[in-house]
């Protein structure tokens, strides 16, 4: 890290000019997955006894695996960076980071991604456990078709912006992170329900709650309920070992419960320090290689090229997709939904509204789902109030699933996959 810690330090020391003002320089974040964290930071890699970040629980090994179960007894601290800078955790370090030298924080500043840690974690061990997992919690054969076949039915259904339509559980290996976060947040209330048996369910709703507080973007609201995901999030902890076996609680379920620090911390939605935009961004590192030989060299070579051709494209805005078509015409206006009946050309459309207070519930537990702006039709033949609105009032965008003869109505939490 020498070359990057050197200009990081003359850019501390002298900022950076831009039209006659020098801005200052300062790290806010260090977004990376367990592994790269780990060496980053000079510590013991995930699957160790003290591989926590932020507390010194200690692991436990259970049938040939570093397990986190919780412990009330426990007298569990939570990390500090003094201590880490003096090199008290013996257990936990392997040696000084220069990134201490350098004096940058090694505990606050590197957040928990996510994408890594919740999705491509938790979910998917959650997934896993249910269809192969042990006898406690793994599924029928049966559950697990009629899971994929309601998963498959929700092809076609989501918003444009998504990249990926569901697949089914057959597929399970080669989703990917959008997947998981999709089925976290959007398919999988929806095709999970009345198929799971209740304290199954919950357990789950515990999770998706949990995370769309800590995902929405307004700072009001995540400020007012970041403490209940927090609560959320170390009850689906301390009650995964009952429901899926003692073997559940991995370093990535346990960090659960320490997700909520870090909005608070940065004082943002989990959006804005997770990986997703890096790994959305491959897709154009990826256009750049022309064949097998070489990739890293063939990539560093075009880079020049575009800086020596001073070719630096500012992406556009995204402006969510307005469309008369079922899946891209539903967005929140107001205190409810809206769908989209009409377009006309002076930036005008006619809408259909539905309030909030005229919806049902969607669930009721953990919390009632209206709480989350989450909420049912039950009558997909129900008129809404009709009305002539602007375009530019339409709020967020929502996404709107078939669920028996009506829709559930569930707001999007990230931007646009499509780039």
């Amino acid at each position: 890290m020498s070359e990057f810690l050197e200009e990081l330090t003359r850019l501390q020391h002298d900022g950076i000019s831009f039209k006659g003002e020098t801005l200052n320089v300062k790290v806010n974040a260090f977004i990376c997955d367990a592994p790269a964290r780990a060496f980053l930071k000079c510590i013991k890699g995930h699957n160790v006894y003290n591989s926590c970040e932020r507390c010194t629980i200690e692991g436990k090994y259970v049938n040939h695996r570093v397990v986190f179960n919780y412990q009330p007894q426990e007298k569990i601290l939570s990390r500090t960076e003094e201590e880490f800078s003096s090199l008290s955790y013996p257990f936990h370090q392997n040696g000084l980071s220069p990134l201490v030298d350098a004096g940058l924080s090694c505990i606050q500043s590197f957040s928990l991604d996510y994408m890594h840690l919740v999705c491509l974690g938790v979910v998917r061990r959650l997934l896993v456990f249910l269809k192969q997992g042990p006898r406690e919690c793994k599924i029928s054969q049966r559950q697990i078709r009629e899971i994929s076949s309601k998963l498959e039915s929700l092809n076609g259904k989501l918003p444009r912006e998504f990249a990926r339509q569901p697949r089914s559980l057959a597929s399970l290996e080669r989703w990917k992170a959008t997947e998981f976060r999709q089925f976290l947040l959007y398919t999988g209330p929806v095709v999970l329900r009345d198929v799971l048996p209740d304290s199954f369910y919950h357990h789950f709703l515990t999770l998706t709650v949990a995370m769309s507080i800590l995902l929405d973007a307004d700072d009001d609201t995540r400020k007012a309920y970041t403490a209940y995901a927090e609560e959320l999030l170390m009850h689906f902890y301390k009650t995964s070992t009952k429901l899926y076996s003692p073997i559940f609680p991995s370093y990535n379920v346990h960090s659960l419960i320490h997700l909520a620090e870090d909005v608070r911390h940065f004082g943002t939605s989990l959006n804005e320090i997770c990986a997703f935009p890096f790994e959305n961004h491959l897709h154009k590192l990826k256009k750049s290689i022309r064949n097998a030989t070489n990739p890293i060299s063939q990539l560093s070579k075009r880079i020049t090229e575009m800086d020596n051709a001073k070719v630096h494209t500012i992406p556009a805005p995204h402006r969510a997709s307005v469309s008369t078509k079922m899946k891209d015409s539903c967005f929140m206006f107001g205190d409810g939904f809206a769908f989209v009946k009409e377009k006309r050309s002076d930036k005008m459309c006619v809408c259909d509204l539905f309030h909030l207070d005229s919806l049902e519930s969607f669930f009721d537990r953990p919390c009632d789902s209206k709480l989350l702006n989450i909420a049912r039709l039950r009558d997909e033949r129900r008129p809404g109030k009709r009305k002539l609105i602007e375009q530019k009032e339409l709020k967020k965008k929502v996404v709107c699933l078939p669920y028996g003869n009506g829709f559930v109505f569930m707001p999007m939490l990230h931007g646009s996959e499509r780039h």
